[in-house]
């Protein structure tokens, strides 16, 4: 084998495929990346049987080949290499040599062969969404996924796959988060025998989907489009792939938890209400319960308190429009402050029922909401002490 291509593409794409490579792994190989070259590019593949990645760079071919390369020493050498043309070759003994203006490196790989096969995902049912809207899911959900591997359904998110739509969903019994898009260009492919009925969901791991959401282009770029059967998912799109195996099992009915009226409610800006909330927390050591106070005063008002036993106490007020009896409710505030985060709307509403009730909280869009877009936070409260 031996390929030439600029240094900045290569080191790119092994730092992407890179990130699923496994650490810990007894098999010498799943510590390596796959390269094959052929064509005018050169394909780099990493998997550690949970997920696998396969990413492709342009290159200039004289001989096509493969061999693997161990992750770790690859990224470390060109992260440090200027940025211009890298040449690599291989020989018989899968030897590869890399040579950049006047460093060269010999590094011992392992045979291509070796290496194993990424799943094929080809059956099954298919959808085609746009990069921004899939990476908008999953921002305003994964911080909601489990992370007790004791109870494993937990530590994926639901994606459905409607006529219209696609919605995710995400919870650690404590908070639930359900974010809805429409999806009007969606083209749905027709469902095979192995197909798991996008209708219900399947459920995704959270580090597939944290993975998946790091390439994802918030601007503009290709649409992706994601393939699934019983016990895989695919998600491709122009020069990227990645497969991750799916969490056998149903997901709980979330839509029981969420409750059905509001006695009370509270409107308030999004900003305000986030460097309030930072500011109280400052004051709450990380072991603790993180629990803070929100009460209705007059004057249109909300008060803010936390209690840390020795360290002491904070207190904020900050302006909120108010409808329905008075509030007093407390939540963790690292929860409050999770949502808010990635919160892109002036305003936010806050449901209320009573102070062991889940609470609801919901951006409050500005002029027209398309069709089948919503987004919502339902909260378990704490004692109010």
């Amino acid at each position: 084998m031996k390929v030439f291509c600029r240094r900045k593409d290569l080191y790119e794409g092994v730092q992407t495929v890179g990130r699923v490579v496994s650490a810990r792994s007894t098999l010498p190989i799943l510590s390596h990346i796959l390269l094959q070259a052929s064509e005018d590019r050169l394909r780099l593949v990493a998997t550690d049987f949970e997920i696998g990645m396969d990413v492709t760079v342009p290159a200039s071919v004289d001989v096509e080949g493969a061999v693997t390369v161990p992750a770790r020493l690859l990224i470390d050498i060109l992260g440090s290499l200027p940025d211009t043309d890298v040449a690599l070759s291989v020989d018989e003994n899968n030897v590869i040599e890399l040579k950049c203006l006047r460093s060269e490196y010999v590094l011992r790989g392992l045979p291509a062969q070796e290496f194993p096969k990424l799943p094929e995902v080809e059956d099954g049912r298919a959808v085609e969404v746009e990069q921004a809207l899939l990476r908008q899911l999953i921002n305003e959900t994964i911080f909601a996924v489990s992370t007790d591997e004791t109870r494993a359904l937990l530590t994926g998110a639901l994606a459905v796959l409607g006529d219209g739509f696609i919605k995710m969903v995400a919870t650690d019994t404590h908070r639930l988060a359900v974010s809805t898009m429409p999806a009007p260009t969606m083209v749905l492919g027709a469902e095979g025998e192995d197909g798991p009925g996008f209708d219900s969901g399947v459920i995704v791991p959270a580090r597939a989907l944290r993975e998946l959401a790091r390439v994802l282009d918030i601007e503009s770029g290709p649409k992706l489009q994601i393939h699934a059967t019983r016990n895989q998912i695919l998600f491709r799109m122009e020069g990227m792939s990645l497969v991750s195996r799916l969490i056998d099992g149903q997901f709980p009915n979330f839509e029981r938890v969420i409750p059905k009226e509001c006695q009370k409610r509270l409107t308030l800006n999004t900003e305000e209400l986030l460097a309030a909330l930072r500011r109280a927390a400052s004051i709450l050591p990380r072991e603790s319960a993180n629990r803070v106070v929100l009460r209705t005063v007059e004057g249109g008002l909300v008060d803010i308190t936390a209690e840390a036993g020795e360290v002491g106490r904070a207190h904020e007020q900050i302006e909120a429009r108010h409808e329905g009896d008075a509030v007093e409710i407390a939540f963790n505030v690292r929860y409050l402050i999770d949502m808010l985060s990635i919160t892109e709307t002036e305003s936010v509403v806050i449901e209320l029922t009573g102070a062991l009730n889940p609470g609801v909280m919901k951006p409050v869009f500005e002029g027209e909401v398309p069709d089948g877009r919503s987004y919502l936070y339902v909260l378990m409260p704490m004692a109010v002490q």
